[in-house]
């Protein structure tokens, strides 16, 4: 069952409860290469300079609520969605890359629950997710992990399943990843919430501070009560 849709299939970003994005820079388009039948993608572009919301870094981002995110302590979650990197991607390589993240709830700065990133540190661009939880020291998790995912193929669509466990505890959180359709992060015991905190889904892409321009393209985006719900 499909329990909160952000697939863009509507045509227009109203299925987000919010922006984070300078004017124009969050559009949902219909000419990418086709994928799995959907009509429409979303286009987030980021600009040198481009902080809508005054904060660290630059951003184009759509906004889940609490409460379309399902983040509820010790509640389980599955999401599902199509990442498009096209061939003219550009962006800073050796610093931080997000397109795709659940951030906790309190407005303390903080790095991200869970973020999918994509960087070039090592010498060649990859896609990673990194882990928190627990109960924070400053903005220090006691629980962190983080994994490669894929080795970085522009031009290309990257299919995700992610299924959480929400949880502070690291007894009792888990994460498991499908890429493309195969399971590429076994379940992991790990606390994935901050305590006393639940957490929002926002994607687009969020960035370093940089003077390139960056586009990127997101479609399907579902939270389901199985894999089978958000897959395809």
């Amino acid at each position: 069952m499909v329990l909160w849709s952000g697939d863009f299939q509507t045509g227009n970003l109203l299925q987000w409860d919010r922006l984070q994005a300078a004017p124009g820079d969050a559009r949902v388009v219909s000419s990418l290469p086709p994928h799995d039948g959907r009509r429409f993608a979303a286009a987030f572009t980021v600009r040198p300079g481009d902080n809508p919301i005054h904060s660290t870094g630059e951003r184009a981002e759509a906004v889940a609520s609490v409460e379309q995110t399902g983040s509820e302590p010790n509640a389980t979650a599955w999401y599902g969605w199509s990442t498009y990197f096209p061939p003219d991607f550009s962006a800073p390589a050796d610093s931080w890359n997000i397109f795709t993240q659940w951030h906790g709830t309190l407005s303390d700065g903080c790095p991200p629950n869970l973020a999918f990133e994509a960087n070039a540190r090592s010498g060649k661009w990859i896609i990673s997710l990194t882990a928190r939880g627990g109960r924070l020291s400053g903005c220090m998790p006691p629980s962190k992990r983080r994994w490669t995912v894929a080795t970085l193929q522009l031009g290309q669509w990257y299919d995700f399943v992610l299924h959480v466990r929400w949880s502070s505890n690291p007894h009792r959180g888990y994460v498991s990843l499908w890429l493309n359709g195969r399971q590429v992060i076994g379940q992991t015991t790990l606390a994935t919430l901050y305590v006393g905190e639940r957490a929002y889904l926002k994607q687009g892409f969020y960035r370093a501070p940089s003077s390139l321009t960056t586009t990127i393209y997101h479609a399907g985006m579902r939270r389901g009560s199985s894999r089978a719900s958000v897959s395809g």
